[in-house]
């Protein structure tokens, strides 16, 4: 049986966040580019086409004066800017890593957290 999409409501996600969840997932709004850290290595971290309507997996997903941030898993950085033509919007958010929706991503254009 194939898992349905979920986009959250505004208050699921707020509640979310004030749990201070970290799984979250960001879809694309138009068409272009996304890198998740520019400093990084191009084998670890390509420039991604993306797609309007592509979800993201990633964690602590945050928008700022400066732009989007994200952090890596375990010991890596955290606040990474994220480097996008496109506006992105958080629509799931949960603390649960084996959530089913975070598995409905596009896991190859999502952060490289190896």
């Amino acid at each position: 049986m194939k898992t349905a999409v979920v986009k959250m409501s505004q208050e699921e996600i707020k509640a979310g966040l004030d749990a201070r969840h970290e799984q979250c997932i960001v879809v694309a709004a138009s068409d272009g580019h996304i890198c998740w850290d520019i400093t990084d290595t191009r084998e670890r971290e390509p420039i991604h086409e993306v797609k309007s309507g592509d979800r993201f997996w990633c964690w602590n997903f945050k928008e700022t004066p400066k732009g989007y941030t994200h952090d890596f898993a375990n010991m890596a950085p955290t606040d990474v800017l994220i480097q996008t033509d496109v506006a992105l919007e958080l629509v799931y958010i949960t603390d649960d890593s084996e959530d089913p929706q975070l598995f409905i991503t596009e896991l190859d254009k999502s952060p490289n957290w190896t």
